[in-house]
């Protein structure tokens, strides 16, 4: 794909998460069958990078089964980032970064922290 056609839909997909954040997260309140197995199995102590965490549905969804572990959710929406930040806003073991992942050093600004588990899903085939 030629770089300003692949530079132009990031952008467009960009500006619709920002748009219809909202809209975009009230449609997005449940956990898929395959992430719940994963949770299910998944110690309450591990360290999380999300990976496109979006509303922030699997922070809220790890808190209500006990989480106390480490978690940072990146998103490239702030718009996104916001409704994820007010779902779990008292839970000092959750934080919420923005970071555009077609930024080739989009990790710069990871905390020197390692991870235990990443999660990503529906993020790269917006890049």
């Amino acid at each position: 794909m030629k770089t300003h056609i692949a530079n132009r839909l990031v952008q467009l997909n960009q500006q619709f998460y920002q748009t219809f954040a909202k809209q975009f997260a009230a449609t997005r309140q449940r956990i898929q069958p395959g992430v719940r197995r994963v949770l299910d199995e998944t110690a309450p102590t591990v360290n999380i990078l999300a990976l496109g965490c979006g509303n922030g549905e699997l922070a809220q969804e790890l808190l209500k089964q006990g989480y106390v572990g480490y978690y940072l959710g990146l998103d490239f929406s702030q718009a996104l980032l916001d409704v994820a930040k007010n779902s779990v806003w008292d839970a000092p073991n959750i934080a919420y970064t923005r970071a555009d992942f077609a930024d080739p050093a989009w990790d710069r600004h990871l905390p020197a922290t390692s991870y235990d588990l990443v999660f990503s899903f529906a993020v790269f085939h917006h890049l």
